[in-house]
C-alpha cells in the first residue's frame, strides 16, 4: 500500500501515462497528478517511479514539479517579502508562485524587501500552502533527548539578550550564547551545531564548535589550508587580538591557540606574536 499523498512536500508517485504537455503521475485517492514536461527526469517513462513536490495551483489543482521550495510544509526559513497587500503578505518561497503569509499570523508589520522567519504549514480548508510567524505553535513541547556533544541541524531564527534562538531540527529551540559567537549570524543561517547541555526542560545550549579533540582538528585542519593558500604565513599569532581571530576564523583566542599548539607539536607551524608560519 502506498503512503497518503503529502501536499507540500516531497512524494515518491508513478508515471502512468504521457500526455503532450507532460506525464501524470498516480496520487492514489487524490487522482492523477500532472507533472509538467519540463520538469520530467531525463529517461523517465510510464511505470517509473519519480520524486516530486507536490502543490496546488492557481486553480486549486495539485501540480507536480521536480523544483522544491526554500522552506517545504512542516519547515521552518527566513523568507523575503515581496508583496504586501489587502489579502496578507506574500513571501518568495523559491517558486513562481508566492507563499501567504495571512495577517493573523504576522507579528510584527512588514514591508516589501524585508524578511520574515516563518513556518510552512497548510491551510486546512483549502490545502493551500500558508505561513505562520508564530513559531512557538509548531515546535514541540515534549522534551528533547538531545545528548551533550550531539551533532544537529539548526537554522538561526532569532536574536535575544542572551544569544541567537535556533530551531533544531524544525522541532525544538535551543540556544547559543552571545559569548559562544565568534562570527557573524544572521536570521535564516543554517548550522552544524553540537549540544553543550540538555536540562530536560526545553533548555538546550548549543556551541557552533565542535566540542573536544576534534573540534581542536578541525580548526588546525582550516588554519592549515589558510597557510598554504597564503604562501605559508598567517598575520595571527600569540598576541594577536581576539577580535582578529574571531574574523578570520569564527574561533576563540584559547581555541586557535591549541589549534596552533597542536600544529606546533606535529612540527608543522611556527608561533610568532604578530604571525604564524608554515614550515616548509
Amino acid at each position: 500500500m502506498s503512503a497518503p499523498l503529502a501536499i507540500g512536500q516531497r512524494n515518491t508517485l508513478t508515471i502512468t501515462k504521457r500526455v503532450g504537455f507532460g506525464v501524470f503521475l498516480d496520487g492514489g485517492d487524490r487522482g492523477e497528478i500532472l507533472l509538467p514536461t519540463p520538469f520530467i527526469p531525463a529517461g523517465a517513462d510510464i511505470g517509473d517511479a519519480v520524486e516530486v513536490f507536490v502543490s496546488l495551483d492557481d486553480e486549486d489543482r495539485l501540480l507536480a514539479t521536480t523544483r522544491y521550495p526554500r522552506a517545504m510544509v512542516g519547515e521552518f526559513a527566513a523568507l523575503k517579502v515581496v508583496e504586501v497587500n489587502d489579502i496578507g503578505t506574500f513571501l518568495d518561497n523559491g517558486l513562481g508562485k508566492d507563499l501567504l503569509l495571512p495577517y493573523g499570523e504576522r507579528k510584527r508589520e512588514l514591508k516589501a524587501g524585508q524578511f520574515a522567519m516563518v513556518h510552512v504549514g497548510l491551510d486546512k480548508h483549502s490545502d493551500r500552502m500558508v505561513a505562520s510567524m508564530r513559531l512557538d505553535r509548531w515546535l514541540d513541547k515534549t522534551p528533547a533527548e538531545y545528548t551533550v556533544g550531539q551533532e544537529i541541524s539548526g537554522l538561526v531564527a532569532a536574536k535575544t539578550e542572551l544569544g541567537m534562538k535556533i530551531i533544531i531540527d524544525n522541532a525544538h529551540w535551543g540556544l547559543v550564547h552571545h559569548d559562544r559567537i565568534f562570527t557573524r549570524l544572521h536570521i535564516g543561517n543554517r548550522l552544524r551545531l553540537w549540544v553543550l547541555k540538555n536540562d530536560g526542560n526545553g533548555n538546550i545550549d548549543l556551541t557552533p564548535q565542535a566540542p573536544g579533540p576534534a573540534g581542536h582538528q578541525q580548526l588546525a585542519d582550516r588554519i592549515l589550508a589558510r597557510l598554504e593558500a597564503n604562501a605559508g604565513v598567517l598575520p595571527l599569532g600569540d598576541k594577536s587580538d581576539p577580535q582578529a581571530i574571531s574574523d578570520a576564523f569564527g574561533a576563540s583566542k584559547a581555541n586557535f591557540k591549541r589549534a596552533i599548539g597542536h600544529l606546533k607539536r606535529e612540527g608543522k607551524v611556527t608561533l610568532a606574536p604578530t604571525e604564524t608560519r608554515l614550515v616548509k
